[in-house]
């Protein structure tokens, strides 16, 4: 019986874990999805959007957005970047240290040179890093 309550004090947190890396992941994907709309956007106008119709076609997922998703966000203009979507997660979507708000974040910012796409960083705010997908560090 001792052994069992070992087992079991062991695997609770792993599959924690489990399900917060697998819901973050997620919230990743959705972000790159964006972030993949918010390239051609640009590529074809120019220009970041800016009406509620067009961060609507970016942010807009093909899949039905998981309950545990509480809004995607795009921001113009921010102080470090050009452009940034937000895949803000619920308050009881994984497990955290703090209230504030969780989310995963693409911010990309205007190619310098004529030519070139525009540069990608990846990263969480209120979300710890070994549930971030490798490619992907705040």
């Amino acid at each position: 019986m001792v052994l069992l309550g070992s087992v079991v004090a062991f695997a609770i947190p792993k599959l924690n874990d489990f399900s917060d890396r697998g819901k973050v992941t997620e919230a990743y994907h959705l972000a790159s999805e964006s972030k993949l709309r918010l390239n051609e956007f640009y590529m074809l106008s120019g220009r970041f959007p800016s009406t509620e119709t067009e961060i609507r076609s970016v942010t807009n997922s093909v899949f039905n957005q998981p309950d545990y998703v509480r809004a995607i966000v795009v921001e113009n203009g921010s102080e470090h970047y050009d452009v940034v979507v937000k895949v803000y997660l619920e308050s009881d979507a994984i497990d955290r240290e703090h209230d504030s708000e969780s989310f995963i974040f693409m911010a990309g910012t205007r190619p310098v040179t004529q030519g070139f796409g525009i540069e990608w960083q990846c990263g969480a705010s209120n979300v710890e890093n070994h549930l971030l997908p490798r490619d992907c560090s705040s």
